[in-house]
């Protein structure tokens, strides 16, 4: 409970976390990898600054998958990704 605690700020809720991709490499550390799509190709000069904003408005999220899905593999090592699909680039998010 005192882990639930930490993670959600409130004692005994439950929260709800639909992960798009997560797999285990081949030197054991898993991956936790959310998908953003956009709505419509963007210019080549808008492309730094959505990176930014994704980084900026996803960490947090990314982060705490990471905490719960480390309550099942505690020790283990765990990283974080956001594949932009447009333009086709995995930004790895680091811990933090």
């Amino acid at each position: 409970l005192s882990e639930q605690t930490d993670l959600l700020g409130r004692a005994g809720e439950w929260m709800a976390a639909a992960i798009d991709r997560c797999f285990e490499d081949d030197g054991g550390t898993l991956w936790i990898v959310d998908y953003k799509t956009t709505a419509d190709a963007l210019p080549a000069n808008a492309i730094a600054g959505y990176v930014e904003r994704c980084r900026q408005e996803y960490t947090r999220q990314l982060q705490l998958y990471a905490r719960l899905m480390a309550l099942d593999r505690p020790g283990h090592p765990i990283r974080t990704a956001l594949y932009l699909a447009e333009p086709d680039r995995l930004d790895e998010l680091r811990a933090g």
